[in-house]
């Protein structure tokens, strides 16, 4: 669903949250100074700074959690245990992060004086009418969610993610075609030294090297005359993969030299190296949607790293108080 993809694209975004069962057992208050603390209401569940966060909110961002997770294993998934720790502890601990991180940004937001503009505001009020839209009666009573509610959220995210795009707009965004161009090879390889594509472990000695490089020889023989080297090179090649694209900057060491020589539709000679002997075929000399793509994540990268600098300290100023009786109350 759409709010879905908006909620979680901010918090990769921005603060590189990783996906829940990819990072669950780095699962840390990383945000502000949190303690565990009496906030006088049987409704907050956290305040951060002058912000609170109330339980129909955080079970809102839990029903979005189970949503995207459970699919077919259903919602034993939660059970799991990790390091003494079920599952849904962690991605307890990964909405609190989240939760407060949107609350800094809101407080941030109102000292820098960014406000969300009527469009945007309705942009959150149309959201959330469609994904309501979305959600049969069971759904809506289960989840609790209502149009005020997911409002306030959509206009939440968006003005997090506005306050990062401004605060980023000073990093540096020149990238020269050159320092990222992607190319776009196909190889074989007959390995004499490494971990072969069924997991085995190749150590030749030099008799077997010998072997090997004939083997190499009377492949190419037979690569330059194939009309089809992606099928070729899947049958007869020892590698885990046989398409790469890569830049002059992480291209991998044995095959960089010759495989940026190659124009497109071009194969190299049989080239040797310590782990093996290689065969590169040329698809694209200048993957131009590869290229655009690394300068955007290089982008990313830098606004990233600018951004968690900046919200470092800005985090540092607001106390984080948590109410962990209240917490273990919500359930998955």
């Amino acid at each position: 669903m759409k709010f879905k993809k908006k909620i979680y694209a901010f918090a990769l975004l921005s603060l590189g949250i990783v996906t829940l069962l990819a990072g669950c057992n780095k699962a840390t208050n990383k945000v502000g100074k949190a303690s565990d603390g009496n906030l006088e209401s049987d409704t907050i569940l956290m305040a951060v700074g002058e912000e609170s966060v109330s339980i129909e909110e955080a079970k809102a961002y839990v029903y979005f959690l189970k949503h995207q997770y459970e699919g077919s294993i259903g919602n034993v998934i939660w059970d799991y245990q990790l390091e003494g720790k079920t599952l849904s502890d962690y991605a307890k601990t990964q909405i609190q992060n989240l939760l407060s991180q949107i609350k800094i940004l809101k407080q941030e937001a109102a000292k820098q004086k960014i406000e969300l503009s009527e469009d945007e505001l309705e942009e959150a009020r149309a959201d959330a009418i469609d994904y309501l839209s979305q959600l049969s009666k069971e759904e809506k009573k289960e989840s609790g969610l209502t149009e005020d509610l997911l409002t306030t959220i959509y206009s939440e995210n968006i003005l997090a993610n506005k306050v990062f795009e401004i605060s980023t707009n000073d990093v540096d965004t020149n990238i020269s075609d050159d320092e990222v161009k992607q190319i776009t090879i196909q190889y074989l390889m007959v390995m004499t030294k490494g971990t072969d594509k069924n997991g085995n472990t190749v150590a030749m000695t030099p008799e077997e090297m010998k072997k090997a490089k004939s083997k190499a020889k009377s492949l190419f023989k037979e690569a330059k005359d194939t009309t089809n080297f992606l099928t070729f090179a899947q049958s007869n090649t020892d590698a885990n993969e046989v398409e790469l694209t890569f830049s002059k900057a992480d291209a991998p060491a044995e095959l960089a030299a010759e495989a940026f020589k190659l124009s497109s539709g071009k194969m190299s000679g049989l080239i040797e190296g310590e782990s093996g002997y290689y065969i590169i075929y040329c698809v694209n000399d200048d993957d131009e949607d590869a290229t655009a793509k690394r300068k955007e994540e290089l982008i990313m990268e830098r606004q990233k790293a600018s951004f968690e600098e900046k919200f470092a300290k800005w985090s540092s100023e607001y106390e984080i108080v948590i109410s962990n009786t209240l917490w273990d109350g919500i359930k998955f």
